[in-house]
C-alpha cells in the first residue's frame, strides 16, 4: 500500500531518532521534530523511506499537508541551519492519528470558486 507523504515523513524521524539523531529528532514533547542537518537529511534520509527529493520540495510537501515550520531564530551560526516542524496530529508514537493527516486545499481554489459563482 502506498502511504502519504506525512507517514513517509513519521518513519524517516522515527529511524533518524534512533539511528542518526545528529540529523533529525524528535523534540523532547514529542510534537515535534528537529531537522538538525538538512544536507544528510535530504541525501540519505528522504530517499532511503521517500522519493529522493530536494529539502525545497520536502518544505512544499510540508506545507501542503499543514505542517507548520516553528524554527527559532537563532544567533549562532550552528543553529541557523536547524527546522522545527510540528502538526497537531504529527506525534512521536501515535502513527494512527499521522495517517489522519490530509492535503490542504489551496486557498486560491476557494476565491475561484466564489468568483465563478459570482459570475454564474
Amino acid at each position: 500500500k502506498r502511504y502519504p507523504f506525512p507517514v513517509h515523513v513519521y518513519e524517516i524521524i522515527n529511524h533518524c531518532d534512533t539511528e542518526a539523531p545528529q540529523v533529525a529528532s524528535w523534540g523532547e514533547d514529542g510534537r515535534h521534530f528537529v531537522v538538525k542537518d538538512i544536507t544528510s537529511f535530504e541525501t540519505t534520509f528522504i530517499p532511503k523511506f521517500y522519493n529522493p527529493i530536494k529539502y525545497t520540495s520536502f518544505v512544499k510537501q510540508m506545507n501542503n499537508y499543514g505542517f507548520v515550520n516553528v524554527s527559532r531564530l537563532s544567533t549562532s551560526e550552528r543553529d541557523s541551519r536547524r527546522e522545527y516542524w510540528r502538526h497537531d496530529f504529527f506525534v512521536k508514537g501515535e502513527i494512527e492519528m499521522v495517517k489522519k493527516i490530509q492535503i490542504q486545499k489551496k486557498k486560491f481554489s476557494r476565491q475561484r470558486e466564489t468568483v465563478e459563482s459570482l459570475k454564474g
